[in-house]
């Protein structure tokens, strides 16, 4: 009788196969976990910074009104904006705020927790008699957030030398 010789996969074969696909998953199972704790991250900061942006923001809101208010009163009572003097009397009650007579501005800068302010840059309206118009009182110019960078020499490389 003759013999039939099979061959096939042995049991060692199978155990590397196995392994290697166990090795495939736990590796793929990491990725995925670094990925979305990555992004975890970034999210949470991106939510920490949205939240003092929108608090600076409701501060800055509540001053403009406060100028507002101000503005409302010299209009009012027809001072003429020129007049420093009256015009301070008024804007004295306002704490951090900077009028600039020549060009008709004021400015103001509300504080972020992360060394960056909120600035705030309105121009005023005023008639051709130099009074605050009554219905459109001011206009505004600018209103961003800009960031103070002072360690900037740890973390950057000197290319240029």
């Amino acid at each position: 009788m003759k013999k039939n010789k099979v061959f096939g996969i042995g049991v060692g074969t199978t155990s590397i196969m196995l392994i290697f696909v166990v090795m495939c998953l736990v590796i793929t199972a990491t990725l995925s976990y670094m990925i979305v704790k990555s992004d975890s991250n970034i999210l949470e900061k991106k939510i920490e910074h949205t939240i003092r942006y929108q608090m600076a923001d409701n501060v800055a809101v509540d001053t403009l009104s406060e100028i507002d208010e101000k503005l409302y009163e010299i209009s009012s009572r027809k001072i003429v904006f020129d007049d420093t003097r009256e015009c301070n009397n008024i804007m004295a009650s306002l704490k951090n705020i900077n009028v600039n007579y020549e060009k008709k501005q004021i400015a103001y800068k509300v504080g972020l927790e992360d060394k960056g302010n909120l600035e705030v840059l309105l121009k005023i309206n005023l008639n051709s008699d130099k009074l605050i118009k009554p219905n459109k009182r001011y206009t505004v110019l600018q209103w961003k957030v800009v960031r103070e960078f002072d360690n900037l020499g740890k973390d950057t490389l000197n290319v240029w030398k």
